[in-house]
């Protein structure tokens, strides 16, 4: 990519060797496997279950991992959980040319501003100017990253990621989360990322009922996860005026007083199951 938001960037350094990662860099099962690599370490060391953390994408991976090894898993706390009803459910068997034909993605930040100006843009509160500061520690985690794009004040790199296993039908056919695995789901309402919308800035899932053939990527539902999961100890939670970086917005304090209560406690403000909304007084709201 020689430029970016149609200014030059520094590229990326050459080597006198072909290019090695013609596809994707990681996948399920090497993310899977990483992860559980961690967690055998963990548990060589400490006694009892790991309570799980995801964030968005990685839903696809502590999800799974619950799946599999469920006695390894205390619980899973998901935020904003990327889940695509009808994505795939195993891997393909021509994936990564197709699919990607690039082995890493560059995102600059205006790209990143945009996406969170969509989320303010339905409600989403954050502070002024946080997004410099979000921006300046982003950079500062990948220094490669900040020098590659110095001219466009740095560019986020995450590589392509080749997901499955983590749809409707594979959660509808497991028998440990919600069981072994209590789940607590939180998400905000104007999230723009794992809820797609259309046009008119609704759910684009809410209007759709019929069955669509499985592929990777988008329409993704984080809503849609809930009924999916068979087993009763499942809790979710929808926060009003937060959206997809909720974890940077005004009501970050209430997402790290959810995620320690459900660590602790297996429960947020007294409740272990059931979906709710919490509204601007604070107040849990049952949804049908």
């Amino acid at each position: 990519m020689s430029k970016l938001y149609g200014r030059p960037i520094p590229a990326p350094p050459l080597s006198v060797r072909p290019y090695p990662y013609p596809r994707h860099l990681t996948d399920s099962n090497s993310e899977i496997a990483e992860l559980w690599t961690v967690l055998n370490w963990i548990s060589t060391r400490v006694t009892g279950p790991i309570h799980l953390v995801g964030y968005s994408g990685a839903s696809f991976i502590v999800g799974r991992t619950a799946m599999e090894w469920p006695a390894m898993v205390g619980s899973l706390f998901l935020l904003a959980p990327a889940f695509p009803p009808w994505g795939l459910s195993d891997e393909p068997a021509i994936p990564a040319p197709r699919l990607f034909g690039f082995p890493l993605k560059l995102q600059g930040k205006p790209e990143t501003v945009a996406a969170w100006d969509y989320d303010q843009r339905l409600g989403a509160q954050r502070d002024p100017h946080i997004e410099d500061t979000v921006w300046k520690q982003i950079m500062k985690h990948d220094s490669v990253g900040a020098d590659w794009g110095s001219q466009v004040e740095g560019v986020l790199r995450y590589p392509t990621r080749l997901w499955w296993g983590w749809n409707k039908a594979m959660v509808e056919g497991d028998h440990y989360l919600g069981s072994n695995v209590p789940v607590a789901i939180v998400y905000g309402t104007s999230d723009t990322q794992v809820i797609t919308r259309g046009p008119d800035d609704r759910p684009l899932l809410d209007s759709s009922t019929a069955p669509q053939v499985e592929h990777s990527g988008p329409p993704f539902d984080c809503r849609w996860l809930y009924p999916a999961i068979q087993g009763a100890d499942k809790l979710m939670i929808s926060i009003d005026n937060t959206g997809h970086f909720m974890q940077w917005e005004k009501q970050r304090n209430v997402l790290h007083s959810y995620s320690e209560q459900w660590i602790k406690n297996k429960s947020i403000d007294g409740q272990s199951k059931g979906s709710y909304h919490r509204d601007s007084s604070g107040n849990l709201v049952p949804v049908p």
